[in-house]
């Protein structure tokens, strides 16, 4: 991750852990020390985006995407990718740690708790902190984002820890209380972030501004259902946002399912954005982890899942086959390989292991699709004419770019591409087809099906591999999903020591008691 200058050692900041954070060559800033000038809140928040780094590098693979749809596992190694493709969780699988993101959380905290005290102290100015104190509450809502989609309610650590004993010993709070929190959390980001109206507002995608504490207010009210707020604020980060999808379909293209298509699509700007360090520069995206091998970084665990001779983790089948010879995205997203498995090759378009890629987290097209899905939420059971329309707008900006014009929707005809005679749930179809084509690989299909209730519909329509055989038989999931996503096999379990060191405080998610 972009370090700017800061060497982060792996405790946190006034931990009493003995960590060190290099300010300078020549100077050093112990643990025991207090935040006195800016270049310190620089470096605390810039320590929690590489944490969020360090959690979602891998992370928004495998809490996204491993336990739908989307993956076979594969290769003699991919054991505990097979265990979240079946999700049989187990108790004491690494990735059922919650500890990475709480890390993410103590960073977020010190500021949220320093950088008033530094303002009223003097030491620092409001206006050149106060942007700070911003995304430090978008970093802190964003990791509560993520974890209550994973774990359902978690503790909430809202103060820092000023000592070496960073056992979470409160209880996890409910569900409910965690978006509470998620939406206070927000309201006071927007507040201090920068006024993107501002003649010296700088919009940057890797780290958070106000248009990304918008992307992520939208995604927790559709998590939530809460359409009738998720709908206004779609409209401001859509229409307001100045973001505009990239290109990818190019009639000039001859496309075929091969190495030469795919060296051509490479070079589009849509497949450009997912395979980009440092900072893609696409106009499409809103937030995005920012890695960079001049600092050393490298996503070697992208070669580990997607690009390396025997892939943990290859595409599904039935996935590829649901987007067409005609959509320009399965030549962005699949790779034919021998023995009839298709890699997974979103990410890693002429990666080389070492190479780094920033990871997108928010962008444009995510957004256009909620907003269809919003609309009709919000509509009744027999849609108008206007409520077709803009539905139909939304869907054809993400159906044209992909395809061409000519498959855009249009009201009436005989052709394939007809809506004339479309119900709202024909409308709802269409939205979650095009959701999952447009955001395959990106980490959201899983809590897709969840927010819609799909989960075993989506599961039990998958079939068993024809054209290739894998060590594992993954052709089916071993779901059985509870009476709720709280109680039931829907949320990850925690992990085993992470309870044994709450002092009885925490307590196991109960389909795995």
């Amino acid at each position: 991750m972009k370090q700017l200058r800061y060497i982060l050692a792996s405790s946190l900041l006034l931990l009493g852990s003995c960590s060190i954070l290099d300010i300078e060559p020549t100077s050093e800033w112990n643990a025991e020390s207090v935040p006195t000038e800016m270049n310190h809140v620089e470096a605390i928040l810039y320590g929690g985006y590489q944490r969020l780094g360090s959690a979602l590098l891998s992370g928004f693979v495998y809490y996204g995407d491993a336990r739908a749809d989307v993956y076979y596992a594969n290769g003699t190694t991919a054991v505990s990718q097979d265990k979240m493709i079946r999700s049989t969780l187990e108790i004491e699988m690494s990735q059922a740690n919650w500890s990475n993101f709480y890390q993410v959380v103590k960073q977020a905290n010190l500021n949220i708790y320093h950088i008033p005290r530094m303002i009223e102290a003097g030491t620092i100015e409001a206006d050149e902190a106060e942007d700070f104190l911003g995304q430090s509450y978008v970093l802190r809502a964003y990791t509560y984002f993520w974890m209550v989609r994973i774990w359902g309610g978690v503790p909430l650590v809202l103060e820092p820890i000023f000592t070496a004993n960073d056992n979470i010993t409160i209880p996890r709070s409910s569900i409910e209380k965690v978006f509470e929190q998620i939406h206070s959390d927000l309201d006071q980001a927007i507040l201090y972030l920068d006024n993107p109206s501002s003649s010296s507002y700088v919009k940057k995608q890797t780290t958070f501004n106000y248009w990304s504490a918008l992307g992520l207010r939208a995604h927790a009210y559709m998590w939530q259902h809460n359409y009738t707020e998720a709908l206004p604020v779609l409209d401001e980060l859509i229409n307001e946002g100045g973001y505009k999808l990239t290109e990818l379909y190019d009639a000039s293209l001859t496309l075929k399912d091969n190495s030469a298509a795919r060296t051509e699509i490479a070079k589009t700007a849509y497949s450009k954005m997912f395979n980009s360090e440092l900072a893609s520069g696409s106009p499409e995206s809103i937030f995005e982890l920012s890695f960079s091998t001049a600092d050393g970084d490298s996503n070697t665990a992208f070669d580990g899942m997607w690009s390396g001779t025997t892939p943990t983790l290859v595409a599904r089948e039935d996935l590829a086959e649901i987007f067409g010879l005609d959509d320009y995205r399965f030549y962005a997203g699949f790779r034919q390989l021998s023995g009839g498995k298709r890699k997974a090759m979103k990410w890693v378009m002429n990666f080389t292991r070492g190479d780094a890629r920033n990871v997108v987290l928010m962008r444009l097209a995510d957004f256009i699709l909620l907003r269809a899905e919003a609309r009709l939420c919000l509509a009744g059971d027999n849609l108008t004419d206007a409520e077709k329309e803009a539905v139909v707008a939304d869907l054809n900006q993400i159906v044209t770019r992909a395809k061409g014009p000519d498959f855009a929707w249009v009201p009436t005809g005989d052709s394939d591409t007809s809506y004339e005679f479309f119900a709202k749930e024909d409308f709802f179809d269409q939205v979650k087809l095009e959701r999952r084509k447009e955001m395959v690989f990106e980490g959201q299909r899983w809590f897709d099906l969840i927010r819609w209730g799909d989960v075993n519909k989506a599961l039990g329509e998958m079939v068993e591999a024809e054209a290739a055989t894998y060590i594992f038989d993954t052709g089916a999931h071993q779901l059985n999903v509870g009476d709720s996503f709280e109680s039931g096999q829907l949320v990850w379990p925690i992990y085993l020591n992470e309870i044994r060191r709450s002092n009885g405080k925490i307590e196991q998610n109960q389909y795995y008691k």
